[in-house]
């Protein structure tokens, strides 16, 4: 754990169910049926959805594939991850990569990438 992480941040949702992704954070299911729940589409959605739950400036949503069984396709394989953040409501950043590995290594590169992007940004505003 990290010492008073609650001073900067309020929370978060951890929510791999394309239902509950509809039900809690109020993503369209036409979205998710046209976009696949691991999408940019979805990930921008889900970061909208956070803001009306969690009251902070930033909200970052997080989508990916992290074993087969998913959406993944030869374009999209397991291991494309999709990051969109939005600071009071408009564009922070959103990335997409492509990581490689294991669901562990996939995971961990994903949160690095997030709080890279997340400084980066930070530094820049």
């Amino acid at each position: 754990m990290i010492d008073h992480a609650g001073e900067f941040l309020k929370g978060g949702i951890a929510c791999y169910d394309a239902q509950l992704k509809e039900d809690l954070l109020q993503v369209d299911h036409a979205l998710i049926k046209t976009y696949t729940p691991e999408s940019m589409e979805v990930t921008r959605a889900i970061s909208i959805g956070l803001s009306k739950l969690i009251p902070a400036d930033i909200h970052i949503g997080i989508t990916g594939l992290t074993a087969p069984g998913g959406s993944e396709t030869k374009e999209k394989p397991v291991g494309t991850v999709f990051i969109y953040a939005t600071n009071k409501g408009a564009l922070a950043f959103s990335e997409r990569f492509n990581f490689t590995g294991e669901r562990e290594e996939i995971v961990s590169a994903t949160v690095e990438a997030c709080a890279t992007l997340l400084l980066d940004y930070l530094h820049s505003i």
